[in-house]
């Protein structure tokens, strides 16, 4: 059959400067095993496949890595939103995902800015520290190295200036052996993060914007002391790769038991017919 397809740039409002995502329409007679070979053909850091369910307004939504499925993440689902909303018109959605439901919604009528939310991320155990540090070639970090779950599973760690951030060059076989997790490296930089991540184990050496990581990037500088608590935190990323990305995390209801909200631009980038 043949599938519509849209590749959306997440976190950026100019075409090619944003992280992008294919969002796959019409994905229901796709099997997970078809799936997996389109976004490994594809080559995006995500793609994302969906349907209707049989709810008005809900819609059912699988991301896949070039090297396997995600439960949740951040710029797929920020992308998927602008497609979806574009095609039907709707000003919000519900998305469902292996996690759970995300609720998707356009922040004005004619807006480009997409907003997601996500569960508040819960910190698991970690004792790979010392692997962690020899493959980014650093002896310490100004805080924990902790690793948070967030559907994804990312891995914070801190550097002391946004320069030597930019300097960083990890050892991506050494990074290879840290199974199913993403090694986010972050610095204050000004009244924001900066961030850079890394991950072999999902299929990408580094990614343009990490929506998912944002929520416990916030939440880790809060706790830390890093930034105030009663703002929403604004984290770039994408520089050395020639990207302008930029995203807005509220953490407020999460100490309440309630979701973060991430938010940021969009642009359409292209648009086509997938014939599988």
């Amino acid at each position: 059959m043949s599938h519509p397809y849209v590749v959306v740039d997440a976190f950026s409002d100019r075409p090619l400067l944003g992280n992008p995502v294919a969002v796959i329409f019409e994905a229901g007679d796709l099997d997970a095993a078809t799936m997996q070979r389109i976004a490994a053909e594809l080559q995006l850091s995500e793609t994302t496949f969906v349907d209707d369910t049989t709810t008005p307004g809900e819609v059912r939504v699988r991301i896949f890595t070039p090297v396997n499925e995600l439960p949740l993440a951040g710029h797929p689902l920020i992308g998927t939103a602008r497609a979806w909303l574009d095609r039907t018109g709707h000003p919000a959605a519900r998305f469902v995902t292996k996690r759970g439901p995300v609720e998707a919604r356009r922040e004005a009528a004619g807006s480009c800015v997409m907003s997601v939310t996500q569960p508040a991320p819960f910190v698991a155990d970690f004792d790979q520290q010392d692997v962690v540090l020899g493959a980014l070639g650093i002896t310490g970090t100004p805080t924990p190295i902790t690793l948070y779950d967030a559907g994804a599973r990312h891995l914070l760690v801190q550097l002391p200036t946004p320069d030597e951030l930019l300097a960083l060059v990890p050892d991506q076989r050494a990074l290879a052996v840290l199974e199913d997790l993403a090694v986010n490296c972050f610095a204050v930089d000004g009244a924001g993060l900066m961030n850079r991540m890394f991950s072999p184990a999902y299929g990408v050496v580094e990614d343009a914007a990490t929506g998912s990581a944002c929520a416990p990037l916030a939440l880790h500088a809060i706790e830390h002391g890093l930034l105030p608590g009663d703002e929403i935190v604004s984290i770039c990323q994408g520089e050395l790769l020639g990207k302008g990305c930029e995203m807005f995390v509220d953490v407020g209801a999460v100490a309440g038991g309630g979701a973060a909200i991430l938010s940021g631009a969009t642009a359409v980038v292209a648009s086509g017919v997938l014939t599988v």
